[in-house]
């Protein structure tokens, strides 16, 4: 079953950590969710300022 979605994943490392029992788990879990936000939003606004054209680094 491929994972589609950024929240599935998400949710999976959340039962990851409730399944090992990691206390501050939901801390950690909103902490990746806003990390992984903030870069895939900064990230799609970078892409779609150059619309997928090539350019230099």
């Amino acid at each position: 079953m491929p994972l589609n979605d950024r929240s599935e994943i998400d949710l999976i490392f959340l039962k990851i950590m409730e399944r090992d029992e990691f206390a501050p788990r939901n801390v950690y879990y909103w902490v990746v969710r806003t990390v992984g936000w903030v870069f895939f939003h900064g990230y799609t606004r970078h892409k779609r300022r150059y619309k997928g054209r090539r350019v230099a680094l």
